[in-house]
């Protein structure tokens, strides 16, 4: 009779952490926020668990949303365009 047995892999907590570290490194940090071509501002990856974008904008038109935290950088890019949307309409008399 044969038996066949999986090999136990036990991660020790420095492997984890390399691990982790790795893959963390690998990420990108900070995203340019373009609207309509335009460079508008920046959203850099904020909070312990980097689930969070902080903002900061490159162009007063955005000033608006200056360190607003946002929970990907798309909705950071949809808050400056409609904050943008918003100024260009002209205005009712």
């Amino acid at each position: 009779m044969t038996v066949h047995t999986t090999p136990t892999v036990h991660t020790t907590p420095d492997r984890a952490d390399a691990r982790e570290a790795a893959h963390h490194a690998a990420l990108p940090h900070a995203f340019v926020v373009e609207v309509d071509g335009a460079t508008v501002g920046i959203v850099v990856r904020d909070g312990e668990d980097d689930n969070d974008f902080r903002f900061y904008a490159s162009t007063h038109a955005v000033n608006a949303l200056e360190q607003q935290r946002f929970r990907t950088p798309r909705a950071a890019q949809r808050a400056a365009q409609a904050l943008l949307r918003n100024r260009r309409l002209p205005r009712a008399a």
